[in-house]
């Protein structure tokens, strides 16, 4: 798609608006004062409300007795009156100092130098501008709103996930996507001319939360979702930073129903970390409490068959240690002598008293 903007505005300028718009960050720092002022015009003529307020703040953070004189030379060339006054209100408020400034004079001219004076005749204290960046209203961020509207919406959408158990699909922009990782931006570019593509192992729930993860860092993930990116997308598709927010949503979502696909993943060999160790006895502790709620005959039909054994041994090891009956008469017996320590301990201390 091609799009033919009339207004006067050159590649450098166009480039920055579009970084901005993708990321909502751009190096004001690395402009020079007559591009910046650039940009906050074209930035007015596009509406682009965010991108103003930071290049005007921007503009104020600079603004100082010797920065002043190229403002008030470039806003005066590029006919921004709003910038002209501000700069003229900050070059009457340190008159004094504006006057001395014999560079600075060299910058504006002999004809501007003429209307400061001639403004400075009538200038009030009273009705000076605040010229401080905090004087700004601030425009907030709307990158997150405005990259969940482009998944919502799905306008100009190039491609889709296709989940083949399900048959179901869910369109994205390929550009997005293949942009977030390497692998990820080998599996649309090794399929450039389909639409559709296909992640091993995920179902149309663990897919939107990817997607949504990619597009905005949403992450609020379904837990079964979040056991299935972690087996299958995580270490393929470079996504470890994902894994603590995965894991998260897994350790805060153990139902009766999940409990089983969140015990299986804690033993995938890419995972073995103490985070998942002591999820493992958190999932486990949940399923010994529930036993008879759990679906406990699945365990058998857990893929691959060592996992399945493992899994077995420590439901029953877990059961047999912290929930048999002689382990709950071991404790009461702990806490028996426990308190028979306490009540000793107090009968001594009496006696060393008297």
């Amino acid at each position: 798609m091609t799009i033919e903007y009339k207004q006067p505005i050159t590649l450098v300028i166009l480039n920055q608006v579009l970084e901005w718009c993708y990321t909502d960050i751009l190096d004001f720092s690395s402009l020079e004062m007559y591009p910046l002022l650039e940009l906050l015009k074209i930035s007015k003529l596009l509406d682009a409300d965010r991108l103003c307020y930071l290049c005007e703040k921007e503009i104020r953070q600079r603004l100082s007795v010797d920065s002043v004189f190229i403002i008030l030379k470039n806003s005066k060339e590029l006919d921004m009156k709003e910038i002209l006054e501000l700069a003229t209100s900050f070059a009457h408020q340190h008159w004094p100092q504006v006057c001395g400034h014999k560079q600075g004079m060299e910058i504006i001219g002999i004809e501007l130098f003429q209307e400061l004076t001639i403004g400075m005749q009538h200038y009030k204290p009273e009705t000076k501008k605040d010229c401080s960046p905090e004087a700004l209203p601030t425009v907030k961020s709307t990158i997150i709103n405005d990259y969940k509207e482009i998944l919502t919406e799905c306008r100009f959408s190039d491609a889709e996930l296709l989940f083949p158990a399900s048959g179901e699909t869910v369109k994205f922009h390929r550009a997005i996507v293949a942009a977030h990782s390497k692998p990820l931006f080998q599996l649309i570019s090794q399929n450039n001319k389909s639409k559709q593509y296909v992640i091993e192992g995920l179902d149309s729930v663990a897919g939107t939360d990817l997607l949504q993860y990619i597009y905005y860092g949403d992450t609020t993930i379904d837990p079964i979702g979040a056991c299935r990116l972690i087996e299958c997308a995580i270490m393929q598709y470079s996504l470890q930073h994902m894994l603590d927010d995965c894991t998260r949503a897994v350790s805060e979502g153990i139902t009766d129903k999940s409990s089983i696909d969140i015990l299986r993943i804690t033993y995938l060999p890419d995972f073995q970390t103490d985070t998942m160790k002591d999820l493992r006895k958190k999932v486990l502790s949940h399923i010994c409490k529930n036993f008879k709620e759990i679906p406990i005959p699945t365990v058998r039909d857990t893929k691959p068959a060592n996992i399945a054994y493992q899994m077995t041994a420590d439901i029953l090891d877990t059961i047999y240690k912290d929930y048999s009956p002689s382990s709950q008469v071991n404790s009461s017996i702990q806490r028996t002598t426990s308190g028979d320590e306490k009540r000793r301990d107090k009968g001594r201390e009496r006696k060393k008293k008297t």
